[in-house]
């Protein structure tokens, strides 16, 4: 349900890992520290706005004006964000507080959506629509996504069992890039209403986000997490990152962060 709450979930003992992206960590003035980040699936932040080819909106500097959807909170946050970031203001943009059906931005009914690269422009792609997509992580956006957390806890009492979870986890999301088509078979198994073009076309479009080649999958660089947490006004930002296990798994690999 929409009301799921992994953070909650995990704190409850009801799971041991969930996936988190950073605003979802400092959601109670940082009193999250229980929690931990083991690893990050997408080096690059995924999330895009889209705007019809046969429009005038070419970046978010073209945004005074027109209609964008407020799907969610946290989307508002990232446009009032991304807008910070070129110069404007927020409240040059109209709020559009409608239904978040993809048909209204078919119909030009909204002139910017927003969503995740693999996701919304993938949908509209193909139903033949000419869509200019405008990526977050030239605007400023250095987040990573899908961060794995757990509790700190159970790296005290399990610490080879969370670590042989990472590194399975991992092994997992770079067999699964190898290996496209296999993966295509075992996502129908649990999606089976998608169509297989859809699928296809998703996973080869978060593919260079997750392996982008600067870092190995899952890598989370401790300067650039102290200064995406620092974005986020979170103090020791590094308490809430436990990246031991990623060192001990990739070796003595030296990392270059791009």
């Amino acid at each position: 349900s929409m009301d799921y709450s992994v953070i909650d979930s995990l704190r409850a003992g009801v799971i041991d890992f969930g996936l988190a992206a950073p605003p979802d960590l400092i959601t109670e003035g940082n009193q999250m520290y229980d929690l931990v980040v083991i690893g990050a699936i997408y080096q690059i932040f995924p999330g895009v706005y889209m705007a019809m080819k046969n429009t005038d909106i070419k970046s978010p500097m073209d945004f005074c004006g027109k209609s964008i959807i407020a799907k969610n909170t946290s989307w508002m946050g990232y446009t009032r964000r991304c807008l910070t970031n070129v110069g404007l203001d927020s409240t040059c943009i109209v709020w559009d507080n409608g239904p978040v059906d993809i048909q209204r931005f078919l119909r030009g009914e909204v002139d910017v959506w927003n969503g995740y690269i693999q996701d919304e422009p993938n949908e509209v792609e193909m139903a033949g629509y000419g869509v200019r997509v405008i990526y977050l992580y030239n605007y400023g956006f250095e987040d990573y996504a899908e961060l794995i957390i757990t509790r700190r806890e159970l790296i005290e009492k399990d610490p080879e069992g969370v670590k042989e979870f990472l590194a399975v986890s991992l092994l997992g999301w770079d067999y699964s890039l190898r290996n496209q088509e296999e993966t295509i078979d075992c996502i129908l198994h649990y999606a089976p209403d998608l169509p297989i073009s859809f699928q296809r076309q998703a996973l080869k479009k978060i593919t260079p986000f997750v392996k982008c080649g600067s870092a190995p999958i899952g890598w989370i660089d401790t300067d650039r997490w102290c200064r995406i947490m620092d974005d986020y006004g979170v103090e020791h930002p590094d308490s809430l990152l436990f990246d031991d296990f990623l060192r001990d798994i990739y070796g003595s690999l030296v990392i270059e962060d791009v």
